[in-house]
Parts: structure tokens; C-alpha cells; sequence
């Protein structure tokens, strides 16, 4: 192919150049990423993301499927308006003694950054806890679907390994020690 000098062409002039120049040497469905670089051409492989692989269909179903086995969304900001009143209310004195014990002994700083962790460490646990049970409930439905859908688990475990969007699926059914009985 001879090589022509860029004489100022649009991106048009310029991709229908490059599609004259390969369409005898492409075949259906081939795809790579032809680029130049310091006057010399580098043709690559095209890699499909993670995404295009596992097709529409079932990406969709395990966006749909990771949104609804998240627990406890709400969970955190309740729990830390209530640790904060708490504290608010042990350190404005709203009241006095608890069963006998005098609040006064816990107006401190250690004992609101006890609070919080304490409330921070109660919500992971119970996210964990709801997560897990809500992905026990749908473990069956998830399974039948990547069955349908002919994708192998080892495959699809690493087309969704990295995709935040898919992170809570992924975890569980990483962990999920029976889904291979199930294929």
C-alpha cells in the first residue's frame, strides 16, 4: 500500500481511507485498534471489556440482582444520627443518671469516639449480616439465569472481578462454596 502524505484530511476522509486500505484484508468480525505513533503504524487486538462479554442481557440481570441483595442502605444514616444524639445528649447533660449510674462520668472525648466506632463497627456487621441473608434468598434465581445465559462461573467470575458496579455480587458469589453443584 502506498503511503500518502497528510494533506490536512478530516477524521471522514481519514477512516474512509483506512477502511479502503483493509477491507480486502479484514474478515466478518474482526476488530482491532490502529494507531500511529512517530510515523509508524501500530496495529491491536480489540479487547471487548468485561461488560460486552457477558452480553446485555445477563450484565443487565446481575446489575439488577447486585442493587437489590445490598443491605441496609439507610441503615448507616440512622444509626449515626442516633450515636450522635447520644453523645449530644451525654454531653449537654440531658440526662442525668441511667439506672443509677451518673452520666457525668462519661463526658468525655474517648467515650464519643467509642460511641461512633462502636456504631461504624454495628452497621458493617449488620450490612454484612443483611447482604449475605438477601443474597441467600436470590442465590437460586441468580444461579438458573447464568445457567440460561451458557456462562461458565470461573468465566464469569472474572469478567466480573473489578467491576464496582457488580462488587456486592461478586463477593457473594465468590464466597458461595454450593454454586458448584448448581452448574
Amino acid at each position: 500500500m502506498e503511503q500518502v502524505p497528510d494533506q490536512g484530511l478530516s477524521f471522514l476522509e481519514k477512516k474512509e481511507d483506512v477502511e479502503k486500505a483493509l477491507d480486502s484484508v479484514l474478515e466478518n468480525g474482526d476488530e482491532f485498534v490502529v494507531r500511529k505513533h512517530r510515523d509508524k503504524v501500530f496495529v491491536e487486538e480489540h479487547k471487548k471489556n468485561s461488560t460486552q462479554e457477558m452480553g446485555n442481557d445477563l450484565y443487565g440481570f446481575l446489575l439488577k440482582m447486585n442493587t437489590q441483595i445490598k443491605g441496609g442502605e439507610g441503615l448507616m444514616g440512622i444509626c449515626f444520627m442516633g450515636s450522635i444524639i447520644l453523645c449530644t445528649a451525654i454531653s449537654m447533660g440531658w440526662v442525668s443518671d441511667i439506672r443509677g449510674v451518673d452520666i457525668s462520668l462519661f463526658q468525655s472525648w474517648w467515650v464519643y469516639v467509642l460511641i461512633i466506632f462502636i456504631t461504624f463497627m454495628g452497621i458493617l456487621e449488620i450490612e454484612g449480616f443483611l447482604t449475605t441473608n438477601n443474597y441467600r434468598r436470590q442465590r437460586h434465581l441468580i444461579l438458573s439465569y447464568i445457567e440460561k445465559c451458557r456462562m461458565d462461573k470461573y468465566r464469569l467470575l472474572a469478567l466480573m472481578d473489578g467491576n464496582s458496579e457488580l462488587s456486592t455480587l461478586y463477593e457473594n458469589f465468590k464466597k458461595d462454596s454450593s454454586y458448584s453443584e448448581s452448574f
